[in-house]
């Protein structure tokens, strides 16, 4: 199996300490950096735009995973759909599960067939970065 991209979703990040919050997470092992652009439209909330995506860019040399809130797939049979129709194909895709991810939602999505995880709150929220990084990707 290739290996587990986990992505820190910056919107659980401390504000007030963004740049250094990012840097945390790159230390720690972070694959991507993941940014929720909510317009208050798709969803309730609004979060942040264009402006902070380029502050963000400017922080860091890893990718930048970034999510507009507009209408995705979700639930588990769509990734094993993917899944499955990635094994037929030479170019594979990355296949990302966003919301709830903790050590144990990990798991039952690699499971499933996605590579790239999504975490905010199971990252931000721990003294310890990377063994909540290594944690979701099961090490």
């Amino acid at each position: 199996m290739s290996k587990v991209l986990v992505a820190p979703s910056i919107l659980a990040a401390d504000f007030a300490r963004l740049a250094e919050e990012i840097r945390a997470v790159e230390a720690a092992g972070a694959d991507w950096i993941h940014c929720d652009i909510m317009d208050g439209h798709f969803v309730d909330n609004i979060s942040f735009g264009p402006a902070i995506v380029g502050f963000v860019r400017k922080q860091t040399k890893l990718s930048l995973d970034v999510h507009l809130m507009i209408e995705h797939a979700e639930q588990m049979p769509k990734v094993k759909r993917l899944a499955d129709w990635n094994k037929s194909r030479d170019r594979k895709i990355d296949i990302e599960v966003d919301g709830g991810i903790n050590p144990e939602t990990a798991r039952v999505s690699i499971e499933n067939g996605a590579n790239v995880l999504v975490a905010g709150t199971s990252i931000f929220k721990t003294n310890d970065y990377a063994k909540a990084i290594r944690d979701l990707r099961g090490a």
